[in-house]
């Protein structure tokens, strides 16, 4: 998956979904 520009890491994995084994929605709210 390619990075989009100008974004943090941890946005493209809470994107990215289930890096962490948790849904893209339970993700983003961890790192909002």
């Amino acid at each position: 998956m390619s990075k989009p520009y100008g974004k943090p890491d941890r946005i493209v994995v809470a994107l990215g979904g289930n890096a962490l084994g948790n849904n893209p929605v339970e993700q983003i709210e961890a790192v909002s």
